[in-house]
């Protein structure tokens, strides 16, 4: 096995690099920090790629950004702070901007604000063919054909070696307010999830966990408290009275800081488990699907009911036994995407299931955009025939 790291902080680095890997024939791999375990294992000879960077400009009026991205959401946010602005991405604040548009990486504010793939108006990339090409830029313009641009989001990093993205920036607001509800049995959500998310108690973020303790909805309001929270608020202790074995908890205002932390710190134990592995069902499913996974010994849960998203963990080494109480619990239609587990099932359980229903269509683009197969080959695309 030949692995070589390798460092690339521009365009002109990046267009030597995949001129070099075409000639020696070799995978290009940036699986970043978070998404190591995602898709088929990465080729034995390999280039491992690290790019870095920083804001590169900050058209504050616009609320727009323009970005390396190598750099950290941290960094970013950090930046955009000082001008009251922020990005609607809850994720680690190692996590690079790159590793979060490769893997369309949200949390709960994708209620409220939509989802990355929403605030990408444009990217400059290196095709396989080492071509610099710009999509997109700092204003909505109308796309014919393919929006290339939105369509990178989530690509695993196939497609592209993403240097430079510009994003739609929000207007920090000035507290958070959080209520937890105590939900005794999470599949009321079923039929009650609309009745929240269609009136004026919707909150901008909405996520669910389980505990040994039972069952935790968390709705998140940002804004003023002065003007929207009173309503807000009484509209979901409406819901809540209105919604059997639901019980208001606590509101809890924060400051700014906090904005983008809260998913991030109840789903930690990410970085821990053994196994963890997203699935993804019908919006209304969201809380049956949750009741029937926490029966398995040791499972931790986060979940987000507007997005019928399911982060599942276990602290086991039988992946096969959890893929399996995944599938019968999910039922179809259904999505899951392995994110870690042992290596001595991988052969046994697919990383990512069913295979995209639009595989040739994908197959088409890779070959148009990537025709050595050099980039990241096997993520979420069968490998055969890279490295033509």
């Amino acid at each position: 096995m030949t692995v070589r790291p390798v460092t690339a902080n521009s365009a002109g680095e990046l267009h030597a690099l995949v001129h070099e890997a075409a000639r020696q024939r070799v995978a290009i791999v940036d699986y970043g920090t978070a998404h190591r375990g995602v898709g088929y294992a990465p080729p034995a000879e390999r280039i491992e790629l690290t790019q870095h960077g920083s804001v590169l400009e900050h058209y504050v009026r616009d609320f727009t950004v323009r970005v390396a991205a190598g750099a950290t959401l941290g960094e970013v946010q950090e930046v955009l702070a000082g001008k009251k602005q922020f990005l609607p991405l809850e994720a680690p604040g190692k996590m690079s901007i790159g590793e979060c548009l490769m893997h369309n990486v949200y949390g709960p504010l994708r209620t409220g604000y939509g989802a990355l793939r929403d605030q990408v108006l444009g990217l400059n990339y290196v095709d396989g063919l080492g071509r610099d090409i710009h999509v997109g830029g700092r204003t909505v313009k109308n796309v014919a054909g393919y929006d290339v641009a939105r369509f990178m989001v989530g690509s695993l990093g196939e497609l592209g070696l993403v240097y430079e993205v510009t994003l739609r920036t929000f207007a920090l607001p000035e507290q958070v307010m959080q209520a937890r509800i105590r939900l005794d049995d999470p599949r009321v959500l079923g039929p009650r999830l609309n009745g929240l998310l269609l009136t004026v108690a919707a909150p901008a973020g909405l996520s669910l966990y389980g505990d040994a303790e039972g069952w935790v909805l968390e709705a998140r309001y940002l804004g003023a408290s002065t003007r929207a929270w009173p309503a807000q608020l009484k509209g979901l202790e409406e819901w809540c009275r209105q919604t059997p074995q639901a019980e208001m908890m606590s509101t809890n205002a924060e400051g700014v800081p906090q904005v983008t932390r809260s998913w991030c710190a109840n789903s930690a134990w990410r970085d821990e488990k053994a196994l963890v592995v997203k699935v993804v069902v019908p919006p209304a499913r969201t809380g049956e699907v949750c009741t029937e996974l926490k029966s398995e010994s040791g499972v931790a849960i986060a979940a987000l009911p507007a997005q019928g998203c399911i982060w599942v963990g276990s602290g086991a080494d039988d992946a096969v036994a959890l893929d399996r109480a995944v599938a019968n619990a999910a039922g179809q239609p259904h999505l899951r995407q392995w994110h870690r587990r042992p290596s001595q099932d991988n052969d046994k359980v697919a990383p990512l299931t069913p295979q995209p229903s639009d595989l040739p269509l994908l197959r088409r683009l890779k070959s148009v955009m990537d025709p050595h197969g050099l980039f990241n080959p096997g993520r979420f695309l069968p490998a055969e025939g890279a490295m033509a």
